[in-house]
């Protein structure tokens, strides 16, 4: 762990020692490696892209690949197309007079075993001309996002209830007191990004120690929270 904290290291340390010690340790399970490249489509008629895009999903797919063909050896490479309308209103207006939406094309790519960063850059610059020519419009960026909705990753630890006593209060005062943090976090933002920051406090620190883009992960930690808020996420 790499950390400027010794606490940080100190509670996890801690915490291991008291899971090994008073369960039946960690279990985890990850999704497949699904991640998102998206194109940003300008100066077409939105509805009907979408629609055109929705009915050429094996085309695209098909050209898509043709710039990951050895990831799609491996079992991976462009699974879905997704078509979006992102509505900017006035906004757009300052710029364009005539525009007031944008059109996003999401390219879902199984990346197999990698980060996949590259390979979802070079897919979706590969295929841009190719659904601006289908839709008639203009190519804006195109990248991957670091919100991977499709690619998570779960652990979980099981501990008796009568093993969570501590000093003088019993296992049910300790978990009712922890509830009751998790609900002052759950109903204060305030006191949520200080509960998410000390989550993040041992993430990061393992993932600056193994060579991963702690930053990508903590810019995503915090969307995610922020969406599950807001809206019913939905998975493809």
């Amino acid at each position: 762990m790499v950390v400027e904290e010794p606490s940080v290291i100190a509670a996890c340390s801690a915490a291991a020692k008291f899971i090994s010690e008073n369960g039946e340790g960690f279990t985890a399970h990850a999704t497949d490696s699904i991640m998102r490249g998206q194109i940003q489509i300008l100066d077409c008629d939105c509805q009907t892209a979408v629609f055109v895009i929705e009915q050429s999903q094996k085309e695209i797919i098909d050209y898509a690949n043709q710039a990951c063909q050895s990831m799609v050896s491996r079992g991976g490479g462009v699974v879905r197309i997704i078509p979006k309308i992102v509505p900017c209103g006035d906004d757009l207006k300052m710029i364009d007079s005539n525009a007031s939406d944008m059109l996003i094309v999401e390219v879902l790519i199984n990346v197999c075993e990698s980060m996949g960063a590259n390979i979802i850059n070079t897919v979706v610059e590969h295929t841009s001309p190719f659904v601006a020519d289908l839709v008639g419009g203009r190519p804006g960026i195109k990248i991957l996002t670091n919100l991977c909705t499709e690619r998570r990753a779960f652990a979980k630890f099981e501990i008796p209830i009568e093993k969570m006593k501590w000093k003088n209060a019993s296992g049910e005062e300790v978990a009712k007191r922890m509830i009751e943090a998790y609900l002052f976090a759950k109903h204060d933002i305030y006191r949520a990004v200080t509960h998410n920051k000390g989550i993040m406090n041992g993430i990061d620190a393992v993932a600056i120690a193994t060579g991963q883009d702690w930053r990508a992960i903590e810019a995503a930690a915090h969307t995610y929270s922020e969406l599950s808020i807001q809206c019913d996420l939905i998975f493809y």
